[in-house]
Protein backbone atom coordinates (compact mmCIF):
# COMPACT_ATOMS: atom_id res chain seq x y z
CA UNK A 1 0.00 0.00 0.00
CA UNK A 2 1.40 3.34 -0.88
CA UNK A 3 1.46 5.48 2.09
CA UNK A 4 1.52 9.14 2.62
CA UNK A 5 5.22 9.27 2.82
CA UNK A 6 5.75 7.38 -0.41
CA UNK A 7 3.35 10.33 -2.62
CA UNK A 8 5.92 12.61 -1.35
CA UNK A 9 9.41 10.24 -1.05
CA UNK A 10 10.64 9.15 -4.93
CA UNK A 11 12.69 7.15 -3.30
CA UNK A 12 10.20 5.19 -1.12
CA UNK A 13 8.07 5.00 -3.91
CA UNK A 14 10.49 3.10 -6.16
CA UNK A 15 11.55 1.11 -3.52
CA UNK A 16 7.97 -0.41 -2.95
CA UNK A 17 7.47 -0.39 -6.50
CA UNK A 18 10.45 -2.82 -7.38
CA UNK A 19 10.91 -4.59 -4.24
CA UNK A 20 8.97 -7.23 -5.71
CA UNK A 21 10.58 -7.53 -9.18
CA UNK A 22 13.13 -11.01 -9.92
CA UNK A 23 15.24 -11.06 -12.59
CA UNK A 24 13.81 -12.94 -15.82
CA UNK A 25 15.48 -16.06 -17.00
CA UNK A 26 17.00 -14.24 -19.49
CA UNK A 27 18.41 -11.43 -16.86
CA UNK A 28 19.65 -13.56 -14.08
CA UNK A 29 22.64 -14.87 -15.60
CA UNK A 30 23.70 -11.87 -16.98
CA UNK A 31 22.71 -9.04 -14.05
CA UNK A 32 23.06 -9.76 -10.48
CA UNK A 33 21.33 -6.50 -9.10
CA UNK A 34 19.82 -3.34 -11.07
CA UNK A 35 20.88 -0.25 -9.28
CA UNK A 36 18.12 3.17 -9.88
CA UNK A 37 18.83 6.33 -8.69
CA UNK A 38 15.01 8.43 -8.07
CA UNK A 39 14.69 11.39 -9.97
CA UNK A 40 13.63 14.28 -7.10
CA UNK A 41 11.51 16.23 -9.34
CA UNK A 42 8.91 13.55 -9.78
CA UNK A 43 5.82 13.59 -7.57
CA UNK A 44 4.92 9.85 -6.90
CA UNK A 45 1.17 8.83 -8.47
CA UNK A 46 0.53 5.20 -7.12
CA UNK A 47 -1.36 5.15 -10.03
CA UNK A 48 1.75 4.70 -12.00
CA UNK A 49 3.14 1.95 -10.16
CA UNK A 50 2.34 -1.20 -12.04
CA UNK A 51 3.22 0.73 -15.67
CA UNK A 52 6.28 2.07 -14.16
CA UNK A 53 7.49 -2.12 -13.03
CA UNK A 54 6.51 -2.98 -15.96
CA UNK A 55 8.24 -0.41 -18.51
CA UNK A 56 11.77 -0.96 -16.02
CA UNK A 57 11.28 -5.05 -16.90
CA UNK A 58 10.70 -3.97 -20.66
CA UNK A 59 13.21 -2.01 -20.54
CA UNK A 60 16.02 -3.89 -19.11
CA UNK A 61 14.91 -7.56 -21.32
CA UNK A 62 15.36 -5.38 -24.50
CA UNK A 63 18.76 -4.28 -23.40
CA UNK A 64 21.59 -5.95 -26.24
CA UNK A 65 23.21 -9.10 -24.47
CA UNK A 66 25.52 -8.02 -21.71
CA UNK A 67 27.82 -11.71 -21.69
CA UNK A 68 29.92 -9.25 -18.59
CA UNK A 69 29.07 -6.18 -16.37
CA UNK A 70 33.34 -5.36 -16.81
CA UNK A 71 33.39 -2.65 -14.11
CA UNK A 72 33.39 -2.78 -10.83
CA UNK A 73 31.13 0.26 -10.65
CA UNK A 74 28.46 -1.70 -13.09
CA UNK A 75 27.60 -0.81 -16.58
CA UNK A 76 25.19 2.42 -16.93
CA UNK A 77 21.94 2.45 -19.20
CA UNK A 78 21.43 5.85 -20.76
CA UNK A 79 18.12 6.56 -19.33
CA UNK A 80 17.53 9.86 -21.98
CA UNK A 81 17.58 7.30 -24.53
CA UNK A 82 14.22 5.58 -23.67
CA UNK A 83 12.01 7.52 -25.35
CA UNK A 84 9.51 4.76 -25.61
CA UNK A 85 9.32 4.60 -21.87
CA UNK A 86 7.81 7.69 -20.67
CA UNK A 87 6.90 7.08 -16.48
CA UNK A 88 10.12 5.36 -16.18
CA UNK A 89 11.93 8.37 -17.91
CA UNK A 90 9.93 10.49 -15.92
CA UNK A 91 11.02 8.97 -12.20
CA UNK A 92 14.44 7.12 -12.64
CA UNK A 93 17.26 9.38 -13.56
CA UNK A 94 19.76 6.52 -13.99
CA UNK A 95 20.13 3.07 -14.02
CA UNK A 96 23.70 1.17 -13.37
CA UNK A 97 23.42 -2.61 -13.72
CA UNK A 98 26.14 -4.82 -11.69
CA UNK A 99 27.01 -8.36 -11.66
CA UNK A 100 27.24 -9.49 -8.10
CA UNK A 101 24.46 -10.09 -6.91
CA UNK A 102 21.71 -8.72 -4.44
CA UNK A 103 18.83 -8.97 -2.73
CA UNK A 104 16.19 -7.44 -3.01
CA UNK A 105 17.34 -7.33 -7.26
CA UNK A 106 16.53 -3.62 -7.38
CA UNK A 107 17.80 -1.24 -5.34
CA UNK A 108 17.02 2.57 -5.23
CA UNK A 109 19.68 4.74 -4.46
CA UNK A 110 19.45 7.35 -1.87
CA UNK A 111 18.59 10.25 -3.24
CA UNK A 112 21.18 13.19 -2.93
Amino acid sequence: MITGMMRQNPEAFLDYTFRSLQPTENLKAQVGKVLVYPSDTAIPDARESDKLRSQLVHCLESLPSLPQIPSPQGEEVDVFKLRKYPVLRWYVIRIVLHADSADPWIQVAPEG
